[in-house]
């Protein structure tokens, strides 16, 4: 009996076990599987022309309206508004939220929109001229061809903003941060952008910024001219002929040339450096062969410009020295006594 009951028993152990196992494991499964259920969906990402959950002009349609200012304080809500060539001349929108309107064509000079928000919104060929615009949300929106000339943009966010073909003549963006926007073929004519971040703007074809960096190189340029030709006239006056002259010409020229090119590193050096504090829109000007030289050299070009400064200068004294060795000797004069 004993070795027959034995066995029998561990038996019914062992399936009790094996049961409780898979009544655990399938309470597991359902709780697994009702878990994704029961969490909210993820948020999806909007289709390009959406914006914050509403297509650009979607929202109430406003087009061509003349607005007073009690009327437009009876319309709170300008989300994704349909604002097309809307005149809101003056008016007050202070920490209105336009995000997504279309504001294209709109007749918007001298409006107040401090601390307004326009993310996302179409203003091409907008009339913003002397808008107050300060501390404005601007991010992605679109500005093509309008004129925010004398316009207060200071400390605006206007990251991957438009402003291509846009009028900023005058316009004060002081502190504002533009990193990603563009500015292409923009009149920055008077344009203030004292401290503005202008991380990775495009500017090509702007016009009415002055090129400091061109200034420079056409300076340096007039610089070593004007020392080749005091070296041509002291070299002619020397008496020196053949290979002496030769060799005294080419260390003094290649001398200058290295000098000139040291003060030139060192100037655009200072010049970006106070360009890179001000964050003025100087330094994303510049463009071709002499930015590279002093421009974009950072903290470093003074100190580069001066070492290539000194080398210019030690180049001139061999010159002077080979002057002296190869000058033939003057015959002392007789001095009777």
């Amino acid at each position: 009996m004993k070795t027959t009951t034995l066995p029998t028993r561990v038996r019914r152990r062992s399936l009790g076990r094996a049961a409780a196992a898979i009544s655990l494991a399938a309470v597991a499964l359902c709780l697994l599987g009702a878990a994704p259920a029961s969490a909210a969906p993820a948020p999806s990402t909007p289709p390009p022309g959406v914006s914050s959950g509403c297509t650009a002009g979607s929202g109430a349609q406003l087009r061509e309206h003349h607005f007073s200012q009690s009327e437009l304080d009876h319309h709170p809500d300008l989300r994704c508004a349909d604002l097309q060539s809307a005149d809101l001349t003056g008016l007050s929108l202070v920490q209105v939220d336009l995000t997504g309107a279309d504001l294209r064509q709109a007749r918007m000079s001298g409006a107040n929109l401090i601390q307004a928000t326009l993310t996302g919104a179409r203003a091409a060929g907008a009339d913003l001229s002397s808008a107050k615009m300060g501390q404005a949300t601007l991010t992605s929106a679109d500005f093509t061809g309008a004129d925010l000339s004398y316009a207060d943009l200071s400390q605006v966010e206007g990251a991957k903003a438009t402003f291509v073909d846009a009028d900023l003549s005058h316009a004060d963006l002081t502190q504002a941060q533009l990193r990603g926007a563009h500015l292409d073929r923009a009149n920055l004519t008077g344009a203030t952008f004292t401290q503005a971040t202008l991380d990775g703007v495009t500017l090509a074809g702007t016009h009415g910024g002055v090129r400091w960096d061109v200034w420079i190189a056409v300076a340096a340029v007039a610089l070593f001219l004007i020392f080749a030709l005091r070296l041509l006239v002291a070299v002619g006056r020397s008496g020196l002929r053949g290979a002496a002259r030769a060799k005294v010409l080419g260390f003094g020229l290649l001398g200058r040339l290295i000098l000139v090119l040291g003060i030139h590193v060192f100037v655009a050096g200072l010049y970006g450096i106070v360009s890179s504090a001000t964050g003025g829109p100087s330094v994303a000007l510049c463009t071709g062969p002499q930015c590279a030289v002093g421009v974009d050299l950072g903290m470093w070009s003074p100190f580069v410009g001066v070492g290539v400064a000194l080398a210019g200068l030690a180049v001139c004294t061999y010159g002077r020295v080979t002057q002296l060795v190869v000058r033939p000797a003057q015959p002392v004069p007789y001095q009777p006594y």
